[in-house]
């Protein structure tokens, strides 16, 4: 044990003054947001030594009390009523103050997202607490992808029946004899039948797939969950 404990020394001598001096100089952070408190997490990034702290816990607001590692950290915080924050900060020797955006989640973000994607946003509004927002989301979406090929498969049914009725027409515009007029006539008021038949259900499709879309986002814009803060927004 004597032998190797100067050989592990001299192999981490230049890490261990490092963190000496570290320790000696510490950074301090200050991150303020007087809404509400939160609670993060702050995760060292790159190789971590075994004498340093992998990571630490955060208290928000952060006045500058406690003392940590300079180095390049990962910031986590994940707030019920909040969009999730996973920002790179670098934390120097002395106090820092790093700019972090505390965003409130909206009724009108969840609109916007659900407009864009089906259920994304009950997805956005979903908390652990709020789990049911998350499978209404997830009806939404099934729902919405169901919808958008059935009645895609609808469409182009339709135009290969339109292409039928067209070819039909055209063979029936092209007799000659009088026998061959009548039968292609009749080809093609069938062929005329079912393209317009396909049609129309292809029409009934396309208006349920825009209910269930605008359905969906109106539901996550009036369904949005009260997450008991304060009115005004961060």
């Amino acid at each position: 044990f004597e032998k190797k404990l100067p050989k592990f020394i001299k192999q981490h001598i230049v890490d261990m003054l490092n963190h000496f001096w570290d320790m000696q100089n510490p950074a301090t952070l200050i991150i303020k947001n007087t809404q509400t408190a939160m609670s993060g997490k702050l995760k060292r990034i790159g190789e971590v030594k075994k004498w340093f702290e992998p990571e630490y816990s955060i208290k928000i607001p952060s006045f500058g009390n406690e003392e940590y590692l300079t180095g390049v950290y990962a910031l986590e915080v994940d707030h019920v009523g909040y969009e999730p924050i996973m920002q790179r900060i670098t934390l120097r020797e002395g106090t820092n103050k790093p700019i972090i955006n505390f965003i409130r989640k909206t009724p009108k973000t969840a609109l916007i997202r659900s407009l864009l994607i089906p259920g994304w946003g009950q997805l956005y509004s979903s908390e652990q607490a709020i789990h049911n927002r998350k499978y209404i989301g997830y009806a939404f979406a099934a729902a919405a992808t169901i919808s958008v090929v059935t009645t895609g498969s609808a469409w182009s049914s339709y135009s290969k029946k339109k292409i039928d009725y067209e070819d039909a027409y055209d063979i029936y515009m092209n007799q000659k004899l009088l026998e061959g007029v009548e039968t292609n006539r009749l080809i093609a008021q069938q062929k005329n039948k079912e393209m317009r038949r396909q049609f129309t259900s292809a029409l009934f499709l396309t208006g349920v797939t825009a209910a269930v879309w605008i359905g969906n986002a109106i539901e996550a814009h009036i369904n949005f969950p009260d997450y008991g803060l304060a009115n005004s927004s961060v």
